[in-house]
């Protein structure tokens, strides 16, 4: 069944009306704030709220970081950007490129012996 967009508004509110919506349990019919309209506004309010605090969380994280700790996190970011260019970069461009867990598995311990390389290097 297809209704039109502002089909609540033809219903009758005459009180008897509204009486016999109140006694069949359907009287939210009337309710203009029980339209969809008001859900996927509440939603998209909810969604906004959701993503402000995130985003607060994230920063508050990154605020309490030192230096050093900044550059690690792009560094290993940059790392791990490098890393999957090559591996698809290395996949046969002719085909359609299948990505199964153990290619993901390969990624990082090619990450890991990367680290495990710069820390034989650079000492702690």
């Amino acid at each position: 069944m297809f209704l039109s967009k502002n089909w609540r508004e033809l219903l009758c509110r005459c009180e008897t009306c509204v009486e016999f919506y109140t006694c069949s349990g359907i009287n939210f019919l009337i309710d203009e704030e029980d339209s969809i309209a008001e859900y996927e506004k509440m939603a998209t309010q909810k969604r906004q709220e959701k993503l402000q605090q995130q985003e607060g969380v994230e920063l508050d994280f990154l605020n309490k970081l030192s230096h050093v700790a900044k550059i690690e996190i792009v560094s290993g970011i940059n790392d791990m950007k490098t890393e999957l260019q090559s591996f698809m970069e290395s996949a046969d461009s002719s085909k359609t490129i299948m990505f199964t867990s153990v290619d993901v598995h390969k990624v990082f311990e090619n990450l890991a012996k990367k680290r495990q390389r710069l820390l034989k290097v650079i000492p702690s």
